[in-house]
């Protein structure tokens, strides 16, 4: 599989090591597109987003750990490190509340060596890591849940302004919001 992020982004010049996979603590999803795919720019991606509490033990441990990851491959990379890729969670009425919003994505297909679009799908698991049928069950925001995703780095080669890409690799759910059956 061909790597089109530099055909999409011509102007951005990606970094990771070694694909190392992490998996986050369990927490609160939002903005969830696993059953289908958010169509973003004429793309389609597989996007979910977590609340985590910035205070709790579990997340302090995690944030620490990406965020050294985060400085070796901007170290051997050779470019400025970008800031924790996390934003403020905000309540219904556009208030902080005081938690942190993690998005990762991937997208939902990839060009073949040949060209051809290869569809790629995001694993969803249960709790004891059998497979979820996405046919049988909308899972909506609320779903707590861990994830499993990569760290990638990339720099605009004009403004050398650097981010940091959370690449959705699979989601293992907890207790799932239902949207209904009918995707």
């Amino acid at each position: 599989i061909t790597n089109d992020t530099e055909l999409l982004c011509p102007n951005y010049r990606r970094h990771s090591m070694a694909k190392k996979a992490f998996v986050t603590p369990i927490a609160p999803t939002t903005f969830v597109h696993l059953n289908t795919p958010d169509d973003f720019g004429g793309r389609k991606k597989w996007t979910l987003s977590l609340v985590l509490n910035p205070d709790s033990p579990e997340f302090i441990d995690f944030r620490a750990k990406i965020q050294a990851h985060i400085n070796d491959i901007c170290k051997e990379a050779g470019i400025k490190v970008p800031a924790f890729p996390a934003t403020q969670n905000k309540d219904k009425e556009g208030n902080p509340d005081g938690n942190v919003l993690m998005k990762f994505w991937t997208y939902a297909a990839f060009n073949g060596d040949d060209g051809e679009s290869v569809p790629n799908r995001v694993p969803v698991v249960d709790t004891v890591n059998n497979p979820v049928d996405l046919s049988e069950v909308v899972i909506g925001s609320g779903t707590t849940a861990r994830v499993k995703f990569s760290v990638a780095t990339y720099q605009h080669k004009a403004t050398k302004k650097s981010g940091v890409t959370l690449n959705l690799l699979g989601v293992q759910v907890k207790d799932i919001v239902s949207l209904g059956s009918d995707p």
